[in-house]
């Protein structure tokens, strides 16, 4: 199986399996967002408060045979449909939090 990256990491570097893998960065797919603005965090209306919602999954190409795409785990939220997704998981961070790469791969449960 070929895995892609569209995550929007530059490189993504899989750790498990016994030897490391890198993967360069070949999109990046990514939800739509709609921001709404909501009201005020504070009475003197100087700190606006706004509404996420993502919406659909732009950037991430058509299923392949044979290719597993890595998006984030955003991303794969918004695409159970597709079996061809996952996100990474098991992450390795250095010292300061610095993400060095990942040990496993997930697929999206959706809301539980």
């Amino acid at each position: 199986m070929e895995l892609r990256n569209y995550t929007p990491h530059d490189p993504l570097v899989f750790l498990g399996g016994g030897a490391a893998g890198v993967l360069p960065q070949l999109g990046n797919a990514r939800c739509v967002e709609q921001v709404t603005q909501k009201g005020w965090w504070d009475t003197e209306r100087t700190l606006p408060r706004y509404v996420m919602h993502y919406g659909d999954v732009v950037g991430l190409p058509d299923p392949e045979p044979g290719v597993l795409f890595v998006v984030s785990q955003l991303a794969a939220q918004a695409a159970l449909h597709r079996p061809d997704v996952a996100f990474p998981i098991l992450l390795e961070r250095d010292e300061t939090g610095t993400i060095l790469g990942f040990r496993g791969l997930a697929e999206s449960g959706g809301s539980q």
